[in-house]
């Protein structure tokens, strides 16, 4: 009898934000709230016609009916889109040459909790730039 392979959860990961904050800038991924009900919804960056339900709690999203939130993953593009609109995260990737960060964050703008509970966090470094 064959044995059923485990897909290892996948870790929220800075470098795996910022992919995927570019992969939704590009795509012109959008994220509105719903008058009616306070739900969010982002649109697909593959598909004109469809839309995926973001489920948010307290500014942080919890789930994305995406492909890849179905599957657990908690970095998908439909996330880093909200926390763009949110100003959360920053559009524009790393520079190559960001000096580093003493608080941990690579230059990269914003902490990753790695576990996916919580949303990315701006590091202090940033806010000293935009200050």
């Amino acid at each position: 009898m064959a044995e059923r392979m485990q897909r290892r959860p996948r870790q929220a990961t800075p470098e795996r934000w910022a992919k995927a904050a570019g992969r939704a800038v590009a795509e012109g991924i959008e994220v509105r709230q719903i008058a009616s009900t306070g739900q969010w919804i982002a649109t697909s960056g593959t598909q004109s016609n469809v839309c995926y339900l973001l489920e948010v709690a307290a500014g942080v999203v919890r789930g994305c009916t995406c492909p890849a939130g179905e599957f657990g993953d908690p970095v998908c593009k439909h996330a880093a889109a909200f926390y763009l609109a949110a100003g959360v995260m920053d559009p524009e990737p790393p520079t190559p040459a960001a000096p580093a960060c003493r608080f941990g964050c690579g230059g990269k703008g914003y902490h990753a909790d790695p576990d996916g509970r919580s949303a990315p966090e701006r590091c202090p470094c940033r806010e000293r730039i935009a200050a």
